[in-house]
């Protein structure tokens, strides 16, 4: 129990203002599309529908109300308050069972991974060569996005995505609910791997309370636990790896541990940019410059810089040992979540979105000219 009255505040605070974002991603759900089929629903899906596609402007007030209150909490709950394992559970359990049956905003991906994973098991094809177009009788083509593109990931990922699909029995909303279960369940997994880093990165409390800056993190929440993306399955192998790279360095482990960081570029390609850092791991940060680089590649295609990304990089930087890399990651937390406010009041990604976005995650980064921002955490 928290005995404190403003912590208890704070996290209640916290909690409800989750559970109001989870509400609001119904305003943000396809026209084409409704999971839960439920006629006592249909009220609230025609209220957020007109919120969502009628009433752009007050649902954007809306939107940053509750992100904006937050973040607000986020930051109170990692830097004022005393939390416990036992206390961080509870809050995930509430965050996971909340989000879970939420409307993924402002992407379409995880329609994707489920299509391409009946590809392989329905239809039996390629989903790495052939199209979601080649199945034009398909209902689902009325809602997902990218139908005329193959599969942009690794054969890793879909190798990953056939394991909730093929429990689904081809329900969709089954699909879509253990596909969103999957990717969270990863990233508590790579919150676990996180923390055993921390606490041998860190003395004392600061290891968990690393640990509490990822695992409450408002960005992260929203892309995985809400929209459902998958960028875990390229950083939990990337942690595992850097584990036995760094702290079991036997001949058997440090062939694992590449094993596991050649798995992680079969999920999602980025990752493998990190091998000179593990290469070169005892002359390196390996966390600063590994966080530096993930962030970096994102550079490469700026018109595609989509803030689920952001995940990679904010991972590592969370385990330097330099403040400003904290601050960095955190600073890129508000950028990353608020840039959505341009698509919520213009309701397309055409410019000028595009140069807003770009303004809402940059403006930010100018507080690390402040010393006391990047000390924050010293």
């Amino acid at each position: 129990m928290v005995k404190n009255k403003f912590s208890f505040i704070i996290l209640i605070t916290f909690s409800f203002s989750w559970l109001l974002l989870c509400l609001y991603s119904f305003s943000q759900k396809d026209l084409n599309l409704t999971i839960f089929n439920i006629d006592k629903l249909q009220p609230f899906y025609e209220m957020m529908t007109s919120l969502g596609y009628y009433n752009r402007p007050f649902s954007t007030y809306i939107f940053l109300s509750f992100t904006v209150i937050l973040l607000i909490c986020y930051y109170l709950i990692i830097r004022k308050i005393t939390l416990y394992i036992k206390q961080l559970l509870i809050l995930l359990t509430f965050i996971l069972i909340t989000s879970i049956p939420a409307q993924p905003m402002f992407s379409h991906d995880i329609y994707n991974y489920i299509f391409n994973a009946k590809m392989v098991l329905t239809y039996h094809v390629n989903p790495h060569v052939q199209v979601a177009l080649d199945f034009p009788s398909n209902p689902w083509l009325r809602f997902m996005h990218n139908v005329h593109t193959p599969a942009p990931y690794g054969y890793g990922w879909t190798i990953l995505s056939l394991i909730p699909y093929s429990i689904s029995h081809n329900n969709f909303t089954l699909a879509y609910l253990l596909m969103k279960l999957f990717v969270s369940s990863l990233f508590i997994l790579e919150i676990w791997i996180f923390y055993h880093l921390a606490k041998i990165q860190f003395q004392g409390s600061k290891a968990f309370k690393r640990t509490l800056i990822l695992a409450l993190n408002p960005l992260l929440l929203s892309e995985i636990f809400i929209t459902g993306h998958n960028d875990s399955t390229m950083m939990l192998p990337v942690l595992l790896s850097f584990y036995l790279l760094l702290y079991k360095p036997t001949i058997p482990k440090n062939i694992l541990a590449w094993v596991l960081w050649a798995f992680s570029v079969t999920t999602k390609y980025a990752s493998v940019i990190l091998a000179p850092m593990m290469i070169f791991r005892k002359r390196l940060d390996i966390f600063t410059w590994g966080g530096i680089a993930l962030l970096a590649i994102l550079l490469t295609r700026p018109g595609q810089l989509h803030s689920w990304y952001l995940h990679w990089g904010m991972v590592l930087l969370l385990l330097s040992k330099k403040s400003w890399a904290v601050s960095l990651s955190l600073l890129l937390t508000i950028g990353g979540l608020l840039r959505y406010a341009p698509y919520t009041w213009f309701g397309d990604w055409n410019a000028p979105v595009p140069f807003y976005r770009w303004l809402i995650l940059l403006l930010p980064l100018l507080l690390l000219l402040s010393k006391k921002v990047r000390n924050i955490f010293n």
